[in-house]
C-alpha cells in the first residue's frame, strides 16, 4: 500500500568498460534517461555519473497496476580509471539508451591495449 510519500530508489545502472590502443570506452545502460538528466564528471583516476530517472507511470484515477518492473530513482556511479588517460578529450554520446564514453590515452602515455 502506498503511503504517498516520494520515495527515491537507489539505482545501480549496468556498466561495461573497454581498453584499446586509443584509450577506453565505457558503457552505460540508461533506458529512458535523456542526456540533459546526467552529470557526467572526471576528477582525477575516478569518473562519476549522477542522474535521477523520473518516474513516467501513468496516473491511474480508475482500475490499478498490474505489474511494476520498471525503475525509477536517484543513482550515482563512481568508476575507478587507469592511469594515463586524457579527460579533457572525453567524449559522450547517447545511443539507444546507453551512455558511452570515448577518453583517449594523453600523448606520450604508451600502447595500453589492441589497435581497434
Amino acid at each position: 500500500m502506498s503511503t504517498g510519500k516520494k520515495h527515491l530508489h537507489h539505482l545501480v545502472p549496468l556498466v561495461d568498460i573497454y581498453q584499446t590502443g586509443d584509450g577506453i570506452i565505457v558503457c552505460v545502460d540508461l533506458p529512458g534517461v535523456e542526456k540533459e538528466q546526467i552529470k557526467l564528471n572526471i576528477e582525477g583516476d575516478r569518473l562519476s555519473l549522477v542522474c535521477e530517472k523520473a518516474n513516467k507511470r501513468p496516473r491511474l484515477t480508475k482500475g490499478f497496476f498490474q505489474l511494476l518492473e520498471r525503475e525509477y530513482g536517484f543513482f550515482r556511479r563512481d568508476l575507478l580509471l587507469p592511469a594515463g588517460l586524457w579527460p579533457e578529450k572525453a567524449e559522450a554520446k547517447m545511443d539507444n539508451g546507453v551512455l558511452v564514453i570515448r577518453i583517449p590515452w594523453e600523448p606520450g602515455s604508451g600502447d595500453k591495449g589492441e589497435k581497434s
